[in-house]
């Protein structure tokens, strides 16, 4: 799938991108990471993922409403403010792209990427007692049946960014 980037108006149907490969790279190389061991096709696919990643995840959690039935991604949105009540509608926010660069750097750099392989061995459970038998080697486990746990993987730099244009639970409304 080619590289379609998002303008701020949410004009481009189909758009699956809030970044380009120059941004990305502009980016990382002001914080000194050089990602030009990568080539450019890899780099778009890595956008494309860590900007479907962000849409999936936060889709019910972004501020406003999205602009258009057609655009591809959630941004831009009308009534949109950031958590310091700035109007941040029609347009893509300079979080939005942060946040994208790093999730993108994930899928890029990390095993597995944005979207690793589940280990079926895990309940997500939390462990109330362990037994084990070294020399028969037996091992017991009972787990708690306070349910399962949340085991979303947290990715801090990327969250943080993100975080400022998502949907904050408080009484304040901006006009």
């Amino acid at each position: 799938m080619a590289l379609t980037v998002q303008d701020d108006t949410g004009t481009i149907d189909n758009a699956n991108a809030y970044i380009d490969v120059a941004y990305m790279t502009s980016y990382f190389a002001d914080k000194n990471i050089d990602i030009s061991d990568f080539d450019t096709e890899a780099i778009e696919a890595a956008i494309i993922v860590g900007t479907s990643y962000m849409d999936n995840k936060f889709l019910t959690e972004y501020v406003g409403f999205r602009s258009t039935l057609l655009q591809g991604t959630e941004w831009p949105r009308y009534s949109a403010y950031d958590q310091n009540g700035f109007d941040i509608s029609n347009i893509l926010p300079v979080a939005l792209k942060k946040a994208g660069a790093e999730y993108s750097y994930v899928e890029l750099t990390e095993e597995g990427g944005l979207n690793p392989a589940v280990d079926r061995n895990t309940s997500g459970q939390r462990i109330k007692r362990k037994l084990e038998d070294i020399d028969g080697i037996k091992e017991e486990v009972e787990y708690t049946d306070a349910g399962i746990i949340d085991t979303t993987k947290e990715y801090p730099t990327a969250d943080s960014f993100i975080r400022s244009i998502l949907n904050i639970r408080s009484n304040r409304v901006y006009r």
